[in-house]
C-alpha cells in the first residue's frame, strides 16, 4: 500500500476516534483546536508529516496509537523526511507526556528523516510538555540523517551515544531537569556539524537561587495562616485537628523533598565555558540561563566568533 493510502486510512481512523471520544465532551468537534489531524505532503524528494492531537495512549480508539502505527509502515518510514508533532495545551496533572512505546517496541527505522520537531512547552501553556524517560535516545537512534532537531526538554545522557554527523540545529525546550545536557554536549564527539544551539535551562533557576527573604515571600504570612485557621474552625475543625494536619503536611513535604526525582542543578558558568572551548558552534541562544553580565561578557571574549544571545 502506498504511503498516501496508509495516511488517508489513518486520518479516517483518527476522525472516527475523535467522534467516539468526544460524544460526551464539552468541546464541539467543529472547534479546530480540539480536532486531531494528520497532515502530509509528498514533496517529490520525500514525505512531510504533521501530527496534531493527543500524545498519550488512552481513549478507545486511541488517536496517538493510530498515528504511531502509521509511522511504523515501511512505505511511510522509508520515505519520511520531515516530522512535526504538535497539539493543544492539554494534559494530565500538569503534563503533556509523549509516550512512544508503541513505536519503540518495533524495529522501525527512519533512514531519510532530516527534520524532527516535537513541540516544546509554550510560555503560556498550563501543561509541561515532555517525553517518557529513557525514550529520546531510542527514538533518535532510528534517525541517523537528522539535520534539525527540536525536543521539548533536554535529553538524558544516553542521547550522546548516537552518532548524528549531519545534525546542524538543535533546540531543547524547558523542563525541571537538564540531565547535565551542556556538560555532556561539551564532551560529545557525536555531532561534528552542530552549528546552532537553542537551549533552555532548568526552571528550577527560579526556585533554587532565591534569597531567604524571597523564599519567605512564597510562604503564607502569620496573618494569612491565622485567617485560614479561623475559616477552618468555622467549619467545625478544632485546634488539635488543625495542629495534627499541619504536622502531617510538614512531614509529607519533607518526604517529597528527600525522594524528589527533580534535578535541582542549573547549568553552571563553567559548563558553558567548556562548551564554547570544545565545539564548532556558531550561534547559541540561551533561555533561563543563570548568568550575570560579566559571565556573558567572558563567554563572548572566549569565543568572539560565536553569536551568543539570551
Amino acid at each position: 500500500m502506498s504511503f498516501i493510502n496508509i495516511l488517508l486510512a489513518a486520518q479516517r481512523e483518527i476522525n472516527a476516534a475523535d467522534i467516539a471520544n468526544n460524544e460526551d465532551s464539552d468541546y464541539p468537534l467543529h472547534v479546530i483546536d480540539f480536532r486531531s489531524r494528520l497532515l502530509f505532503a509528498d514533496l517529490g524528494t520525500g514525505l512531510e508529516i504533521e501530527y496534531y492531537g493527543d500524545v498519550e495512549p488512552d481513549g478507545e480508539p486511541c488517536v496517538w496509537q493510530v498515528f504511531l502505527e502509521a509511522l511504523t509502515q515501511p512505505a511511510v518510514a522509508n520515505n519520511l523526511t520531515s516530522l512535526r508533532i504538535t497539539g493543544a495545551d492539554e494534559g494530565a496533572n500538569g503534563s503533556r507526556t509523549h509516550d512512544f512505546t508503541d513505536l519503540l517496541s518495533t524495529t522501525t527505522q527512519f533512514p531519510t528523516l532530516v527534520n524532527l520537531f516535537i513541540r516544546p512547552t509554550g510560555v503560556t501553556d498550563h501543561n509541561m510538555v515532555d517525553i517518557m524517560p529513557q525514550q529520546i535516545a531510542n527514538l533518535i537512534a532510528r534517525c541517523p540523517k537528522l539535520e534539525n532537531l527540536t525536543l521539548p526538554h533536554p535529553p538524558e545522557a544516553d542521547f550522546f551515544e548516537n552518532p548524528l554527523p549531519r545534525l546542524h540545529y538543535l533546540r531543547t525546550g524547558m523542563g525541571w531537569q537538564t540531565h547535565d545536557f551542556i556538560k555532556h554536549l561539551a564532551k560529545s564527539q557525536t555531532m561534528p556539524s552542530l552549528g546552532v544551539l537553542d537551549f533552555t535551562d532548568s526552571l528550577n533557576v527560579f526556585r533554587q537561587n532565591l534569597s531567604d527573604k524571597e523564599q519567605k515571600g512564597f510562604e503564607a504570612t502569620p496573618a494569612e495562616t491565622a485567617s485560614t485557621h479561623d475559616f477552618l474552625k468555622s467549619l467545625g475543625f478544632d485546634n488539635e485537628t488543625l495542629l495534627s494536619a499541619e504536622i502531617a503536611s510538614q512531614k509529607a513535604q519533607a518526604e517529597v523533598a528527600k525522594t524528589s526525582t527533580f534535578d535541582d542543578k542549573i547549568t553552571s558558568f563553567e559548563d558553558y565555558e567548556a562548551l564554547l572551548k570544545s565545539t564548532p558552534l556558531k550561534l547559541i541562544h540561551l533561555r533561563n540561563a543563570y548568568l550575570n553580565q560579566s559571565q556573558f561578557s567572558a563567554l563572548h571574549t572566549l569565543r568572539p566568533d560565536v553569536q551568543l544571545s539570551a
